[in-house]
């Protein structure tokens, strides 16, 4: 991303910076980087602050972005260590079945249900629903009680919302 950052928006201010107004660049200049204009002007004071404010929400947006991988990491040993197997390998849409179901024969079982719901007059569409969505045995669990489910469906929701946060963040920085 800072990679196409300086390869699209570096030859763009070296552009107008040769064609346009000083005012202008100025203007542009301050807009990409805040701070930026008013250190141009000898207004350093100011200028501190808006440098500070950009440090600290990039210190707190990467601090975001750590916590939300390591939540994310705790909520896979914590399903591991509850269904004593590896499930760092699963795929996502496997993760979030867990969050939901205490074991993948329980969801499984809920896919004929869906099917028949869905598609209530064609056999053959159910079928190819239920293949379609089916846990595989090879990704199969069941959580020992319902509280070891919860906790991992916590940890998870908590790891999503840090990492939601983290893009806010980044939002504001940009």
């Amino acid at each position: 991303m800072k990679k196409l950052c300086v390869i699209f928006v570096l030859p763009l201010f070296l552009a107008i910076e040769l064609s346009a107004s000083p005012a202008l660049v100025q203007s542009l200049k301050s807009a990409a980087f805040p701070g930026w204009g008013l250190t141009s002007v000898n207004q350093d004071v100011q200028s501190k602050a808006f440098y500070a404010a950009e440090g600290v929400l990039a210190l707190t947006c990467a601090s975001l972005f750590i916590g939300a991988q390591s939540a994310s990491e705790n909520a896979i040993d914590l399903a591991s260590y509850s269904l004593t197997k590896d499930v760092s390998d699963y795929p996502e849409y496997a993760l979030l079945k867990m969050e939901s179901f205490i074991s993948s024969s329980d969801y499984n079982e809920m896919l004929s249900v869906k099917a028949r719901e869905l598609y209530p007059n064609s056999v053959e569409k159910q079928e190819e629903y239920v293949l379609a969505k089916s846990i595989p045995d090879s990704l199969s669990w069941e959580f020992l009680s319902e509280s070891d489910m919860s906790r991992f469906a916590y940890k998870r929701t908590d790891a999503r919302k840090l990492r939601e946060f983290a893009f806010y963040s980044i939002s504001a920085l940009a």
